[in-house]
């Protein structure tokens, strides 16, 4: 009989998974996992709109690509994931140097919260949609890039109420439904013409 974790692991999965089919623009991968164990290594791709980095002139290059490793220890789920970035970003609350730590307050994290919770938030942090770049508590990871925000923030360039991109990375959850059912008809014919060849 599994373990208390390992329940935990193959709820945290079956969650990640619906979530991947409610968007078009947050895809799950699994990495390096154990034959008959549930998953505790992903990468999170996000496709879309955020800031890769500042240019000389201090303007944003803007980037459609990001990815996240996240990786869940054997503290997990008494700890959150750790997160880090595998491509550039230019985030206060993320290292944009190595390690590239995505930064979690750790007042978020409860082993009652899951993990498509933390990917959707991870997904608004990288919209710029979600961000502390004030020299306050719980204090910017990366003070370079917190200050550049500031800075962006007096000229227009982003706030809060303007964030890099303003779509939704999820489905409505009516939407997502059809697109599953639309998955498994498709999953259906396809198996139906593979007996139809043999």
């Amino acid at each position: 009989m599994a373990d208390a974790r390992t329940r935990r692991l193959k709820a945290e999965f079956r969650r990640l998974m619906e979530l991947a089919n409610r968007s078009h623009f947050i895809s799950i991968e699994v990495k390096d996992n154990h034959p008959g164990l549930p998953p505790e290594r992903y990468v999170i791709t996000y496709n879309c709109r955020s800031i890769a980095r500042v240019n000389s002139a201090s303007q944003p290059e803007y980037s459609s690509h990001h990815q996240v490793f996240m990786e869940l220890d054997l503290t997990f789920p008494t700890s959150g994931p750790k997160m880090r970035m595998l491509t550039p970003i230019w985030h206060p609350n993320i290292l944009h140097s190595p390690p590239h730590t995505v930064c979690m307050d750790p007042a978020y994290w409860a082993p009652g919260r899951t993990l498509d919770s933390v990917v959707r938030m991870v997904g608004g942090m990288i919209q710029y949609k979600i961000y502390h770049a004030e020299d306050t508590p719980p204090w910017p990871i990366d003070k370079e890039v917190a200050r550049w925000v500031r800075w962006a923030e007096q000229h227009g360039i982003l706030s809060k109420s303007k964030p890099v991109d303003v779509r939704e990375l999820l489905l409505p959850e009516i939407t997502a439904k059809r697109r599953q059912e639309t998955s498994v008809t498709s999953r259906r014919k396809s198996k139906i013409n593979l007996k139809v060849l043999d």
